[in-house]
């Protein structure tokens, strides 16, 4: 019975180092599927600038409302009023 439990404690501490490459070169091999899902463009960068487009904007009197890519927010933040401008 001592010789059954020794083999099977060898065999744990041998398994255990091959056990954790395998799974480091699996946590490389996710890592690298991420990159490529960002570098093909499916997903946005974190550090990528925010591009503002002027043609989204709205203006009543020269005051800047707000801006929104849907015209139809457009339209209702234009038409939303505003505290104390009654």
């Amino acid at each position: 019975m001592k010789k059954l439990i020794i083999a099977s404690a060898l065999a744990a501490v041998i398994a255990s180092p091959a056990m954790a490459a395998v799974g480091a070169r699996s946590a490389h091999a996710v890592k690298n599927a991420a990159a490529a899902q960002v570098n093909s463009g499916e997903y946005l960068e974190v550090n990528q600038p925010f591009m503002h487009d002027p043609s989204y904007d709205v203006y009543r009197n020269g005051e800047y409302l707000g801006s929104d890519p849907d015209p139809n927010i457009r339209l209702q933040i234009y038409n939303e009023e505003r505290p104390g401008t009654k």
